[in-house]
């Protein structure tokens, strides 16, 4: 069950397969510019410090992707260094789904987020991938409510 494929964490000699694999989500041809500015734009968010990007790697080729956005919380009286967390672009290559690569990419990430201190991740799920983070259990919650900004008309 993708027993071979190695769970790391990326760093910039990763660059070209990450932005492989965000073009690969995307389901489109990323191309000349828009390319480079995706490049450019990763290469940023690798060396930021409040960002964990792990991998999975399959002999060199990276196959899967997981991205986890750290954020302080305001502090209170006797919990000063309250942290929180955006798991992000949980991704894996079609060829190497159903294998388990991503269960151990969103289980990666929460040891991490468990080693840091982080008390809570949250995770904006599609249907098909909704069932994977209830058994890694994330659970809904009644009181997380989301404002989302209307497009404007022209």
């Amino acid at each position: 069950m993708g027993v071979g494929v190695v769970m790391r964490r990326a760093v910039e000699g990763d660059l070209s397969g990450l932005v492989d694999l965000k073009v690969a989500w995307a389901d489109r041809p990323g191309e000349g510019e828009e390319r480079v500015t995706l490049t450019s734009a990763l290469r940023e968010w690798i060396g930021r410090s409040d960002v964990v990007c792990v991998v999975a790697d399959d002999g060199g080729r990276l196959v899967g992707m997981a991205w986890m956005v750290v954020f302080r919380r305001v502090p209170n009286l006797g919990d000063t260094e309250r942290l929180s967390a955006d798991l992000q672009s949980v991704f894996v290559l079609a060829p190497y789904r159903r294998r388990g690569i991503g269960r151990r990419l969103i289980a990666t990430v929460c040891d991490l987020a468990d080693d840091c201190g982080i008390r809570q991740i949250g995770v904006s799920s599609n249907l098909v991938a909704k069932t994977l983070y209830l058994s890694a259990g994330f659970r809904g919650s009644e009181l997380l409510l989301v404002r989302t900004v209307r497009p404007q008309m022209s």
